[in-house]
């Protein structure tokens, strides 16, 4: 007759020491920064679309100013992740707060700045 299969427990300690350690999360708050990042490319490619554009081709400007929306909401999402980022990590929310209200204000300034200049190509 064959043996019988019986189960025999293994140690914690042993499975324990099988696993890889899981890696700590980093303390920073990145969408945070991904949103101060895409503010900044965002602010020059209005500045850019103002200063320079504006005058010497209405259509890349229009093209770099909706680039430049999209790029100001993409940072307005970032910072409200980055708003929960810092609630869920304890690391400070002031990087977010900055980054949430400069993104609305410069969505809502080039949000004007892009109906101007679609106006402008349709004229």
């Amino acid at each position: 007759m064959p043996t019988p299969i019986v189960y025999e427990p293994v140690s914690s300690a042993y499975i324990g020491g099988m696993r890889p350690p899981i890696p700590e999360a980093a303390p920073a708050n990145i969408p945070a920064r991904a949103a101060v990042v895409l503010i900044a490319l965002a602010a020059i490619g209005g500045v850019a679309v103002v200063v320079w554009l504006g005058s010497r081709d209405q259509t890349i400007a229009g093209m770099v100013s909706l680039v430049s929306v999209a790029l100001a909401a993409g940072a307005f999402f970032l910072a409200i992740g980055g708003l929960i980022v810092s609630r869920q990590r304890g690391t400070g929310r002031v990087m977010s707060l900055v980054a949430l209200a400069v993104s609305v204000v410069l969505v809502a300034w080039l949000v004007f700045v892009a109906t101007d200049l679609a106006l402008a190509i349709l004229a």
